[in-house]
């Protein structure tokens, strides 16, 4: 037998043109295909003396989509213009849990990635005391669906809450207003460094994708860090104050198999996140559905151990949220 031969650069150079090409026609595909507005509904928890300045006032958040008419049609399972399972599954258990969730008395931004058709942002643009929702995705077409998606919500989104849509591809640089800046957030008429909460649903599909996702994660809550060290004097105290709540929370309802999840060990080691696994005790019933938070690891205290004491007491106090 032939020994196996590694592809060329110029090999790798035609099969990404390749893959580009393939996108590109299914972009086309999308476009082409009939819409339609779907609406879903999302209880709230009951009320709750408990923060009860985080309880949302409505009973149920609603939200109205639009995505490709026929789901069941011939390329719907290469869309993100559709409703995957785990968008509403996340949607539902978020908005269930938002108080302990939110947990703090300061502003939160939300960043999501493969957005599709927004369902998941504009469900978290209606909860207090979020801010501001960026969904992204690299699909042009899906960008369509979030902008007519937020008008058609317009109503429903929370009072002063600031929601776009952008085109992203994930591996690639990060436009840097897209990431929230500390004392940029504004709750109870005072400045506060807003919390950022990454989210995504059913992202991952293929090993390929992998490396790229969780790249772009990593340079995202970097950079807020990098960005927060930048413009005070901070003590990994006050880093992990301002910033040790930021996390990426990922929910999938497909079964990765060994090759997919050795990568991403793979890779969210070789990026040094922390993982931690989200116990859904069967959440409405669902034994599908898996959800995950990934975090940057705490910067190194100083030698006082007051102050180790203190930075390891807020992290986990981040934690207990979950």
């Amino acid at each position: 037998m032939a020994p196996a031969q590694s592809l060329r650069p110029s090999d790798k150079v035609k099969n990404e043109e390749d893959d580009q090409d393939l996108a590109a026609l299914g972009f086309l595909f999308d476009a082409a295909a009939a819409k339609a507005w779907i609406k879903h509904a999302f209880p709230t928890s009951p009320p709750s003396s408990h923060q009860s300045n985080y309880r949302p006032a409505l009973k149920s958040i609603e939200v109205e989509v639009q995505v490709i008419d026929d789901e069941d049609g011939p390329g719907a399972l290469q869309t993100g213009q559709r409703t995957w399972p785990a968008a509403p599954f996340m949607a539902d258990y978020l908005v269930r849990h938002w108080k302990r969730i939110a947990g703090r008395d300061g502003p939160i931004h939300v960043l999501e990635l493969g957005a599709g058709c927004g369902l998941l942002g504009l469900a978290l643009a209606q909860l207090p005391p979020v801010e501001h929702v960026i969904m992204t995705d690299h699909d042009p077409g899906t960008m369509v669906l979030i902008r007519e998606g937020i008008a058609r919500n317009h109503a429903r989104i929370r009072e002063g809450t600031r929601c776009e849509a952008a085109l992203v591809e994930w591996g690639g640089e990060m436009d840097a207003c897209l990431l929230p800046k500390p004392g940029h957030g504004k709750e109870g008429g005072k400045d506060k460094t807003p919390v950022l909460l990454i989210v995504g649903s059913d992202l991952i599909y293929s090993v390929d994708v992998v490396a790229s996702l969780f790249e772009t994660v990593s340079r995202v809550l970097r950079k807020r860090r990098e960005g927060f060290e930048a413009t005070v004097t901070a003590t990994a105290t006050a880093i992990v104050a301002a910033t040790g709540s930021d996390k990426f929370l990922l929910c999938g309802s497909f079964v990765l198999g060994a090759v997919i999840d050795r990568k991403v060990e793979e890779v969210v080691n070789r990026l040094k996140l922390q993982q931690e696994i989200v116990s859904l005790d069967d959440e409405m019933g669902n034994k599908e559905m898996w959800m995950h938070v990934y975090t940057l690891p705490p910067p190194p205290p100083s030698s006082s151990s007051r102050e180790q004491g203190q930075t390891k007491s807020l992290l986990n106090q981040n934690f207990a949220n979950w």
